[in-house]
């Protein structure tokens, strides 16, 4: 082999380009089902560069770079380090005991009913550099200022079997991917009664 190959897994060639020297090591996430890759490589250290994450990698199935470890001398000037990639999740819904208050105009009065039910959580999952350009929906609720009632949130579709029961959040999974959590109950099948 010439110094100048390609490097490959357990290539002990000059070391200017990082290459693979362990097998690749994937396991899925339990919770997320994200499909998870961890990468060792070895470079000499004047080569060894901090990748910008999000970055993507054939090697590990087009994922995305979500955690790059410290590299540690292994000799001389030779740097290893590892890269972890992650799929976006494909974490499934969850059932989840909740109460409800459901809100009815009584009067000049604003009242609430909890209602126990299972609500459903749900996940949605970005790659992005730029979580504050993801859009979050509030959940539909009336509040009152004053004499003054008003709807505030996102409104539910006409008709809709299902409402957003608090606002949606958001927080970061692991790099530069963001989990939106929606919590789902039933739309109120009861109707008000009036004096």
């Amino acid at each position: 082999m010439s110094r100048t190959d390609p490097p490959g897994t357990f290539y002990d060639g000059d070391h200017t380009v990082p290459f693979l020297c362990k097998p690749p090591l994937r396991w899925e996430d339990p919770e997320t089902r994200a499909e998870m890759t961890k990468l060792t490589y070895r470079v000499r250290q004047p080569f060894y560069k901090i990748l910008p994450r999000l970055s993507r990698n054939v090697k590990a199935k087009g994922a995305y770079l979500v955690e790059q470890g410290q590299p540690t001398v292994v000799g001389g000037d030779l740097y290893e380090y590892t890269l972890t990639f992650a799929t976006l999740p494909n974490r499934p819904d969850e059932a989840l005991p909740y109460v409800m208050n459901y809100q009815a105009i009584n009067g000049d009065d604003l009242v609430e009913l909890p209602v126990p039910m299972t609500a459903r959580a749900s996940y949605r999952y970005y790659a992005t550099s730029n979580p504050f350009t993801l859009k979050l929906k509030r959940a539909w609720r009336l509040e009152k200022a004053g004499a003054a009632m008003f709807y505030v949130g996102t409104k539910p579709a006409k008709g809709a079997k299902t409402w957003l029961a608090e606002d949606e959040t958001l927080k970061r999974w692991m790099g530069d991917i963001w989990e939106v959590r929606s919590v789902i109950v039933p739309a109120p099948d009861f109707v008000q009664l009036t004096n």
